[in-house]
């Protein structure tokens, strides 16, 4: 087929005319007879500049030909205003429904009026991912129905990654709509349910900072009554240790005390599987390979050392708590067993649990409410009471993070993306999703309540997902996880985030965090 003369004029002739127009300038500059020419004729150049301008067009598009068409994201909305055009030509070949989104790459899903279509990711050259979509007829009428109930799109105008463009076959009606991806309707979610359809939140990237870094060894946790932070390394003769070494960390001046006594803890830093801090701070509990150890570090000295409560058994990790209203408590957690013990003297003071397979322990900051995964059970506990408060039978969830204030339990279970919000008083129990999280390794309540903050793989590495507890809504994504390396998380009592990561401490100041996608 022979190439149109249009297209020759444009991509060869037009170019050339630009060429030589930007030669005529330059030209103008250095010679008065160019410019009394220009002068003398000035329709005549601005004809030959608009050649000169479609010249630039087409060379631009013949090197990058996504610049001049919108590229992929330009395509799909191409599709949409034909199908909106076709509709109303009568065309039954439109979709039911054609949703598009476009960050990090574009996304789209496309289901036919008979309920066949797919969903998947358009990276330019080649359509990746996802999954074909064939919908019975229940579905197909739900699709419908949640189609007839899609709300009025905002008014304000969007930036093209949280753009989620719509068109679909509503009441015999084309409608069209532009959604914003960190507002997603609950319609628009449950299209992508029925679908099948990849549909994340936008959530604003935020960063933190290093709060600071330890030349010797590694932290290991923070205080709930106090801003103390505790790291710890062992001191060496050579290849052999001599003993360990506790630093105390003040995040409110950032000075640290060291102690280095070596008759002080009789255990390698690197044997110790826990380490809290209660009663403002002051006394340091560690759980060993052999022993549980106090210390009270201002003093100086070590004031008890215990066994384990299982000679032969072997610790689990966070196998202690500290709780009560006074931090005059420590829960101790052996593989088969739980005791609270008193923490300042090591005495034995009940025992809790005895012959189940403990899976985790935790107590609220206020120390009031203690809680314990056993034996497929979720126990909850005042402090200070022997029997539990609630169990609950054939528990199947992983780990709880307990409000600040001891009321609501957020309980995470494998393969869910989001957690069972439980207050464990009233017994009210609600399914809360967590839009973006996937499997979710921790989570952590502000001290107000109003934020909590869910350590997931939703990408990789591991990463921070922070959420309104209002709303429930994801505002901020810190990523701040590293490849082979854990990370544990808890807050400050002025609402910052704190990251133990080996030998770093991070912070993002969570309190100044806003949603958007609500103004």
């Amino acid at each position: 087929m022979q190439t149109p003369i249009s297209i020759i004029i444009i991509f060869i002739a037009c170019p050339i005319a630009a060429l030589l127009f930007v030669v005529r300038l330059v030209a103008s500059l250095f010679s008065g007879k160019v410019r009394n020419q220009i002068q003398k004729h000035p329709i005549l150049h601005v004809i030959w500049a608009c050649i000169a301008f479609v010249g630039v067009f087409a060379v631009i598009g013949g090197v990058n030909p996504s610049s001049l068409t919108g590229g992929t994201r330009g395509r799909y909305m191409r599709a949409q205003a034909h199908y909106a055009e076709a509709f109303k030509a009568g065309d039954t070949n439109v979709p039911l429904i054609e949703m598009d989104w476009f960050a990090p790459t574009v996304h789209f899903c496309r289901v036919s009026q008979s309920g066949k279509g797919s969903t998947r990711r358009d990276v330019g050259h080649a359509i990746q991912a996802g999954v074909s979509i064939s919908l019975d007829e229940t579905n197909l009428q739900a699709l419908v129905e949640t189609i007839n109930h899609l709300p009025t799109p905002p008014k304000k105008s969007l930036p093209v990654e949280r753009q989620i463009v719509v068109g679909c076959i509503r009441s015999n009606q084309w409608f069209r709509a532009v959604y914003d991806r960190a507002n997603i309707p609950r319609e628009l979610e449950r299209v992508s349910e029925i679908t099948g359809a990849y549909l994340p939140w936008f959530v604003p990237q935020v960063f933190g900072y290093s709060a600071a870094v330890s030349n010797k060894g590694k932290f290991l946790g923070m205080a709930n009554d106090a801003p103390i932070v505790i790291s710890a390394h062992d001191e060496v003769d050579g290849i052999h240790p001599i003993h360990s070494v506790l630093h105390i960390w003040d995040i409110s001046r950032w000075r640290d005390k060291v102690i280095s006594e070596s008759s002080l803890i009789p255990e390698w830093a690197n044997q110790w599987e826990s380490v809290i801090a209660s009663q403002g701070g002051n006394v340091i509990s560690i759980a060993g390979f052999k022993n549980v150890y106090a210390v009270d570090w201002r003093a100086g000295k070590l004031l008890w050392q215990a066994p384990l409560p299982e000679r032969a058994g072997h610790w689990i990790m966070k196998s202690i708590a500290v709780g009560g209203e006074r931090a005059q408590f420590l829960f101790a957690a052996g593989t088969y067993s739980i005791e609270r013990w008193d923490m300042l003297t090591g005495a034995p003071l009940a025992v809790l649990v005895t012959n189940e397979d403990v899976s985790f322990v935790s107590t609220s900051k206020n120390g009031k409410i203690f809680v314990a995964g056993y034996g497929g059970k979720l126990g909850v506990w005042q402090s200070e009471k022997d029997n539990p408060a609630l169990e609950i039978t054939n528990f199947t969830g992983k780990l709880v993070g307990i409000s600040d204030d001891g009321k609501l339990l957020a309980i995470t279970s494998f393969g869910r993306s989001g957690i069972d919000l439980l207050d464990w008083k009233t017994g009210n129990r609600s399914d809360v999703p967590l839009r973006n999280s996937q499997n979710i390794y921790a989570v952590c309540w502000s001290p107000d309540g109003k934020r909590l903050a869910v350590y997931s793989d939703s990408t990789y590495p591991a990463s921070i997902l922070i959420y309104d507890t209002a709303s429930w809504k994801p505002i901020a994504h810190w990523n701040c996880g590293q490849i082979g390396q854990g990370s544990e998380f808890s807050f400050g009592q002025n609402g910052t985030l704190y990251q133990i990561r080996n030998n770093e401490l991070n912070a993002l100041d969570v309190s100044r965090l806003k949603s958007i996608g609500d103004d």
